[in-house]
């Protein structure tokens, strides 16, 4: 029974909200999970007695000894989870979908249930960008509601991440601009665009897997040879039937075919 009338709010009820243009053209979720407590009582079906600590956040009771448990309260629960929509102000919220389940169960599987439901239901573009914790962090998942869905999901990352100070140091270079708080980036010495000292120490250090240095390697001396075609263009000094550029001090001479690519077609050495 309670299957049913969470199935009939996430289509129908939900589908009359699409039908009265009630949801915002950013298509703005955010997906959430909380415990509902309810007393004590085992015929309460389908609930869990979890373990909480004064937060009434969970703990792992088997982790703790029986003296340990004592300093923490077991209690009997559900737990609710939901997509609810917003605009960029937040000046409303909207169920969008949800989902009542045990309190021992994983939110991150029922969340994005809700999601493949969501769009099945109502069609793509509706949910355009959906904002979770670090708690739903599947890549899997997060791939398939880019990829399948047409959904952006963020999720903010610790500042102890590499991917945040790359962030921010993209942000003090004037990369990317960041429409709240952007004040505090200082201006980047290099100008808009040139990384910060740190992110190009780091990528010099960082070691590289899966073919990166051969990939590197090629995209160089492909690099220096559109460099030297582009230097023998501006020299102009063909020679009958042939054009010649040079790498520099120290690289060979290239004689290129008319028509050929001189990175990658027919080209030959010369003495």
């Amino acid at each position: 029974m309670r299957s049913y009338w969470q199935s009939w709010f996430n289509r129908e009820v939900v589908g009359i909200f699409k039908q009265h243009h009630a949801f915002d053209a950013e298509g703005i979720f955010i997906g959430d999970a909380s415990y509902l407590f309810v007393p004590d009582n085992e015929h309460y079906e389908g609930s869990s007695r979890l373990l909480f600590d004064e937060q009434n956040h969970p703990v792992d009771s088997a982790k703790l000894t029986r003296e340990q448990q004592k300093a923490y309260d077991w209690r009997r629960c559900y737990k609710l989870v939901t997509l609810l929509h917003t605009n960029r102000a937040g000046e409303f919220f909207l169920y969008g979908g949800l989902r009542l389940t045990a309190g021992k169960d994983h939110e991150g599987p029922v969340l994005y249930e809700l999601v493949d439901e969501f769009v099945q239901c109502h069609g793509r573009g509706v949910m355009k960008r959906l904002i979770l914790d670090r708690g739903f962090l599947d890549g899997e998942k997060i791939g398939h509601c880019k990829r399948d869905l047409g959904i952006d999901v963020l999720i903010p990352a610790r500042k102890d991440l590499e991917i945040y100070k790359d962030v921010v140091g993209l942000a003090e270079g004037g990369v990317v601009i960041v429409s709240a708080g952007a004040d505090s980036f200082p201006a980047c010495a290099g100008g808009p665009g040139a990384p910060t000292e740190s992110i190009r120490k780091r990528e010099e250090s960082a070691p590289t897997h899966l073919g990166q240095e051969e990939s590197r390697g090629r995209g160089e001396k492909r690099r220096k040879c559109r460099n030297s075609a582009s230097r023998a263009r501006r020299e102009r000094r063909p020679r009958a039937g042939t054009q010649r550029s040079s790498g520099g001090a120290g690289a060979a001479n290239v004689e290129h075919l008319p028509g050929a690519d001189p990175c990658g077609g027919q080209s030959r050495d010369r003495p």
